[in-house]
This record gives C-alpha cells, structure tokens and sequence, in this order.
C-alpha cells in the first residue's frame, strides 16, 4: 500500500503480504484518514473442515476474507484500529456434530461455510469493492462469487465485530444487509437471484441514511449475457434494522435499471467494471471487459466516450480502436478539476489526439539515445524531419522544436527535467513517427 503525494513520490507505504493474508482488490480512506483494506485471510483446511466445511468442496486450503483499518504512521509504519473477520460469521446445516452447526434459513446474518458459487474452491468469497456510510457507520462489501453485496456495522469494537453483539445495531459484525441472492440464504430460489458478479457497488451519497447503492451488475456468459446498471434501495426501519419482506428477503424486491438490459446486449461485461454518478441523472460507466468508458445523460444518450487504447503490449495502434483486445479496465473515476491530488501544471484540456498511438511506435532507423539520460538527449535522423517532442507520461507535451529539418541530430538540454519516464519522439515529414521510452536519471 502506498501514499503518494502530488508529484507521485511515496510519504508512506507498507507491504502487508505474507503467506497467511493478502491484501487484494479494495482500498478506502476513510474521512480520519484512517484505511480500511480488503485482505484474503489463509485458512487451513482441516480448520475449515472442524468448523462445518464439506470435505467434499476443498482440497487445498482456503482463503476467508477479512477487513482491517489502520492509521498510517511516519513513512513506513502503521497502528490496527479496528479488524472484521468473516470466519466469525458463519453457519452450517452440513454437520451436527461441527462449529457453527445451525439453521441456515433463521441465520441470514451469517455466511453458509458451504456455499460455492461462481469461485474456485481456495478463493471463496473473493471480495472485490469496499465503501463506507459515514452517516451509518457501516461498511458496505461485495462478494460477486457468491453474487451478493453485505452491509456490516463499523461502529463496533474489534472484540464485539468478532461476535453477534454491540454497535449501534447490537449486532456485532454479523450482516446487517445482504442482496442479490436470497437462495444463500434458503429464502429463494435461483429464480429469486438478482445479481451476477457484480462490481463496484456503493453507496451514491455517503452521507446519508437512506442513500441508494449503485452496482454494476456484469451478467453471466450462460446465465445472462448482458450487463445493467441497478440502483438499489435499502429498506430501513425505523428501528435502524434493514427490512425484509414475508418469504425472509432483504428488500428492495426490485431495483431500478438505469442502464442496459436484455434488449441492449451489446453492453455486456461479465467482469471487472463500475460505474460513478456525476449528478443531473449523468453517470460515468466502465464497461471492463471491452476497456470501453462512456457518459450517459438524464435520456441515457452517450454524451462522451472513449476506448482504452493500452493493453499488456503497450498502446495498440490499429486504425479500428474498437478493434483492441486485451485491453480491460477494472474501475475508473472522474475528478473534479479543482481535485488537490492532480499536479498543479496537470493539463486538464487533453483530447485522444494528445495521447495517440504513435507514441509508442517504431517504424525507421530514426535513433533517441542515451537511455537512460541525464542533462543532455539526442534525437538523429536519417532524413528530414518535421518536429521532435519530449512527453510528460500523463501526455503534456514537455518540449518540441519544429526547426531542425537542416540537421542530422539535434540535442535538447534536459537539465530542468525531473526524473521520471518519458516519451521521446521524432516525427518526419511524411508523418512517420519514431518514438521511445525513457528515463532520466
């Protein structure tokens, strides 16, 4: 995990992998500053199997989930304010004479141990989004294995988040709220299900009690093959419990769709992906798979869009961009301009043009040497060129000269520049470019 400030250099980090936990998928800044972070917690498997797994489900070890919140301290030190395990909270109807032994139906605040959906038998849970209500106090989670999302209670201590008690909903870290897939529970059917490997959900106004959660509902090759964007309304009562209807289902029974469905099943991305409100019944939606971002308004017109251009090759410079594979995306967000993170000369006014594919293309004998640089880099041609240019990584352009057509090489004094990557490039006057990545030191 790493801090970083304005000009991308770390102020604090820390490496918390080790062979029992992993963090993975998920971080959130709380308002405190504090961080609460997903983490995959080793679980043996005869620990597993004591504690009313089925033999039958696990050959190897498994992997729980857990979330901590630490207070980073000084540059490479942190302090644990507050922990939540899920192996805490969990039930089984597989084994009287094991832990956990009870009725799943009548414990829809715990996890069934024995329920295996979409995931591999060592990856759970598989938890992939973490929000927080600053309002309730509560964490929102994001199982897309099991194809559920969990509300559990943060105003707990670490010791009654390990039990069914305590909080401001005298629940311990039992779930408050769970949606999507009421047969987990034994309240439904496969029928009843609601969502499939969602994505990113969250609440749309943290500050509120009875904010609406947005997801990115991906779909299934085989189950359903199209995507939607769902709003989903708790129900609170006025007791502060999330309410249920007659057959034991957290509510809402419906949500609103506010984008995509089964008659639009070219918008589909069975992984990854996300979506952000920006106000005005506009939202900012990441369809994952196909790396593919657009802004929708009130009328659900495409107003903005844009197709990543970078996959594990670098930048793909087909003449169809629809046409890149492997170019996935798993979340984006838009920031505001004024947003302090942005470096203060941040070009804020770049089109697709300014960050094209010819950056990264090589097509002459053209030469941009040395690599790594210092205070001095040299650009030589072997016919006449039109201009060269020095890229910032972010696509502003640093340095260009349009004068040197007389020349066999040119040299650009780069002194002033701090180190970091850039990308040095040289165009002829037939619109051919050379270009490369480069350091200085």
């Amino acid at each position: 995990m790493e801090l970083l400030s304005e000009d991308s250099k770390a102020i604090w980090s820390y490496n918390f992998s080790t062979s029992e936990q992993q963090p993975h998928h998920d971080i959130y800044s709380l308002p405190n500053g504090n961080l609460l972070i997903i983490m995959w917690e080793l679980i043996p498997r005869n620990t597993a199997i004591t504690n009313g797994m089925n033999p039958d489900f696990l050959e190897t070890d498994l992997w729980s989930e857990k979330i901590i919140e630490i207070k980073p301290i000084g540059t490479d030190q942190f302090e644990t304010i507050w922990e939540w395990h899920l192996w805490d909270h969990l039930v089984q109807d597989f084994d009287s004479e094991k832990v956990n032994f009870g009725n799943v139906k009548n414990s829809s605040n715990k996890i069934d141990i024995n329920t295996m959906e979409f995931g591999s038998q060592e990856d759970w849970i598989h938890m992939n989004a973490l929000d927080y209500n600053e309002e309730l106090d509560q964490i929102l989670l994001s199982s897309p294995f099991l194809n559920e999302i969990w509300i559990i209670d943060h105003s707990t201590t670490s010791e009654q988040a390990a039990t069914g008690t305590g909080g401001l909903a005298n629940m311990g870290g039992d779930i408050l709220f769970r949606w999507g897939n009421p047969e987990l529970y034994d309240s439904g059917t496969d029928a009843d299900r609601k969502l499939y490997g969602q994505h990113n959900p969250h609440w749309v106004d943290n500050s509120s009690k009875e904010s609406a959660i947005i997801v990115f509902n991906n779909g299934h090759q085989v189950l359903r093959d199209y995507s939607t964007i769902d709003l989903i309304t708790p129900v609170i009562n006025e007791d502060g419990a999330y309410g249920k209807n007659e057959f034991g289902q957290f509510l809402p029974e419906q949500v609103e769709i506010i984008y995509g469905g089964e008659e639009n099943k070219e918008f589909f991305s069975f992984f990854v992906s996300g979506v952000q409100p920006l106000g005005d019944d506009s939202y900012l939606i990441c369809e994952g798979a196909e790396g593919r971002f657009f802004e929708i308004d009130e009328n659900k017109d495409i107003q903005w869009e844009f197709i990543n251009p970078i996959n594990g090759d670098g930048i793909n410079c087909s003449s169809e961009v629809s046409s890149i594979k492997l170019n996935t995306v798993f979340r984006i967000e838009m920031y505001a301009e004024d947003y302090s993170g942005l470096p203060l000369e941040f070009n804020r006014n770049k089109t697709f043009d300014d960050l094209s594919c010819p950056l990264y293309v090589d097509q002459s004998s053209n030469a941009i040497y040395p690599n790594p640089f210092d205070n001095l880099l040299t650009f030589s041609f072997t016919s006449e060129v039109k201009a060269i240019t020095l890229y910032g990584l972010n696509g502003e352009r640093i340095a260009i000269s349009n004068q040197i057509s007389n020349y066999s090489s040119f040299s650009l004094d780069t002194s002033s520049l701090e180190s970091g990557l850039y990308i040095a490039q040289i165009e002829d006057l037939n619109g051919t470019i050379s270009s490369k990545k480069i350091i200085k030191n």
